[in-house]
């Protein structure tokens, strides 16, 4: 078996477009995520900045899951979404 063939599996398994992930067999090394983040306390707007870095030519897709919390509760003020 190889990667395509396990890659066309698991498309046809769940219906949908992995194309995106076959670049990562043809890349070497890791993906490297940094992020820079502020908030604006005044207008209560947070922004989120993702970089990535790779040996690849094009972004790597990596699925990201963003929410906020509480800082002092811990609770979920903005739910986590993909």
């Amino acid at each position: 078996v190889t990667c395509d063939d396990f890659l066309a599996a698991m498309a046809d398994a769940n219906g949908v477009d992995l194309n995106q992930f076959s670049r990562w067999y043809s890349t070497s090394g890791t993906p490297t995520v940094t992020y820079a983040s502020e908030y604006d306390d005044k207008k209560r707007v947070f922004k989120l900045a993702l970089t990535q870095s790779s040996r690849s030519e094009d972004p790597l897709f990596i699925p990201v899951s963003v929410g906020l919390l509480d800082k002092e509760s811990g609770k979920e003020v903005v739910p986590t979404k993909t």
